[in-house]
């Protein structure tokens, strides 16, 4: 009996693009009573086609959050991905 293997063919992602966020640290502000300052790496990754142009990514927060931009943390509110990539990280 001869058998083969067959190739199978994959779905990849065809909607339209979007960012998923990861951010890296420990995730600890408070201790003791005591604010600490921390520096997490946020990670950008573009779900989505590759782009022979920069892309812009843009910030924004919701109406809820309370959290000062200057006073509270420092986060630039928009990052360019260069053409041809799908990541970055905003230190």
């Amino acid at each position: 009996m001869l058998t083969a293997c067959s190739e199978d063919e994959i779905d990849f992602y065809t909607g339209p693009a979007a960012v998923n966020i990861t951010i890296d640290g420990d995730g600890t502000f408070v201790q003791g009573g005591i604010d600490l300052e921390k520096t997490f790496d946020i990670q950008l990754a573009v779900q989505g086609e590759h782009s022979d142009k920069d892309r812009v990514l843009k910030f924004a927060f919701g109406k809820e959050h309370t959290a000062v931009a200057g006073t509270n943390f420092e986060l630039p509110m928009e990052v360019t991905l260069e053409a041809g990539r799908l990541d970055t990280v905003i230190p």
